[in-house]
């Protein structure tokens, strides 16, 4: 996974996919099971903080 794709996930079926997947649809559903809402993927980083 490159750093500057955008990850997509379905609620409904829990598959990730990229933003190129939307443009052979054009419109914004899972290629998948044709649900109509997706969310943003998180990454997988952790960000740490440091107390003051």
């Amino acid at each position: 996974m490159s750093e500057g794709v955008s990850l997509y996930i379905c609620p409904r079926c829990k598959k990730t996919f990229e933003h190129s997947e939307f443009l052979v649809l054009r419109e914004v559903r899972c290629p998948h099971c044709g649900f109509r809402v997706v969310a943003k993927a998180r990454s997988g980083r952790i960000k740490t903080l440091k107390a003051i």
